[in-house]
């Protein structure tokens, strides 16, 4: 199915892969190849995010280089860097305003990666901040950021839900909502962490699981790097057009913990998330092209599914390829049917019969 991750990614795009992330001769010969011909002028928004990977990866010991090429990338880096810290340094008083009305936080995906990895800013440009709020702050959480000017983004505030139904809907049958502020910061504020997986058990799990920190010196917890890292796959899985950025964030947290990175844990996740074959199919991947040494332990543990987790596993598989590329096969009772079970498992009540379906999430 097009859900699979090693699926999607092209022939160009594997070259940009192991130009960016793949060590010595097969990285440099991979980089003679993609760069031959190629236009930066209207590269997508996902490749131009992976460019400053390249950049650093051609580079010498000093990072500098001769290359024509990659002092375009180096450009095109440095104008990457100046946008996210822009972004990045906005979207930090959403921290300052939760941590103000005592709402705990934790701070998911790419600013998770950077802390995790200590890798630079440059290295992963972002246009947000991923937040996850307890469910039950959800709406406490929304009204703080309100009170400071943050207020959905325009096609939030245009959609017949919002207009209709409001926040409520949203904390209902949605895992986050997007928030700006006048100064162009954006957030993404989660009550369910991972929305393909919007569970108590998984929430639970996560924050369980998550490690102390700060940003900006405001104190936060971040998702630990093993719940990071399935975390990147999962998003992956559920965006066909998320790019190279999960193999990036994999990669860079795989070889930054190296044997500390609990491979045990990842599995546990994964399994929680019902989404252990795309891991283990992304880590197959990632290892044959760019060897990040995946132990082949943890790779068999992912693979070894009972026939019920199996089953579960690939009607989640089924259910995200509808989406993304069946969509009208997907009736109104289907539509039903999934908020429904999505409500008792994030509430455990029984939710009122809806005037119509609410649309597919």
């Amino acid at each position: 199915m097009s859900a699979v991750l090693s699926r999607r990614v092209s022939v160009d795009d594997r070259l940009m892969l192991r130009a960016g992330l793949a060590k010595g001769r097969r990285g440099a010969e991979a980089f003679a190849r993609w760069r031959s011909p190629r236009d930066l002028s209207d590269v997508p928004l996902s490749t131009l995010r992976f460019l400053p990977l390249v950049a650093e990866n051609q580079s010498g010991p000093d990072g500098t280089s001769g290359d024509p090429m990659v002092i375009k990338l180096w450009k095109i880096a440095r104008f990457s860097w100046v946008r996210s810290r822009y972004s990045t340094g906005r979207a930090t008083m959403a921290m300052t305003v939760l941590a103000e009305a005592q709402v705990e936080f934790m701070v998911l995906k790419g600013m998770a990666v950077l802390e995790l990895a200590d890798q630079p800013l440059f290295l992963r440009p972002m246009d947000d901040l991923d937040i996850a709020v307890h469910p039950a702050d959800a709406a406490a959480a929304f009204a703080a950021l309100s009170a400071e000017g943050f207020t959905p983004k325009p096609y939030i505030l245009e959609s017949p839900m919002w207009q209709q139904r409001g926040l409520a809907w949203f904390l209902r049958y949605r895992h986050s909502i997007d928030l700006v502020e006048p100064g162009g910061a954006a957030i993404d504020l989660h009550w369910h962490p991972i929305y393909a997986a919007r569970t108590q058990a998984v929430a639970e799990h996560l924050w369980a699981g998550s490690v102390p920190g700060s940003l900006g010196g405001i104190p936060c917890r971040f998702t630990c790097a093993e719940d990071t890292l399935v975390h990147s796959i999962v998003h992956a899985v559920g965006d066909p057009n998320a790019g190279l950025r999960w193999a990036a964030d994999t990669t860079t947290l795989v070889r930054s913990k190296g044997d500390a990175l609990r491979w045990d844990r990842v599995v546990e996740t994964a399994r929680l998330c019902q989404i252990s074959l795309e891991v283990a199919d992304a880590l197959r991947f990632l290892d044959a092209e760019i060897d990040i040494a995946v132990p082949t332990e943890a790779l068999a543990a992912l693979e070894s599914l009972t026939w019920r987790e199996r089953g579960r596993a690939w009607s989640s598989a089924l259910e995200r390829w509808l989406k993304e590329d069946h969509p009208r096969l997907i009736s109104p009772v289907d539509h039903a049917v999934r908020a429904l079970r999505v409500w008792r498992t994030t509430s455990g009540e029984t939710p009122p019969r809806p005037s119509s379906p609410p649309p597919f999430i």
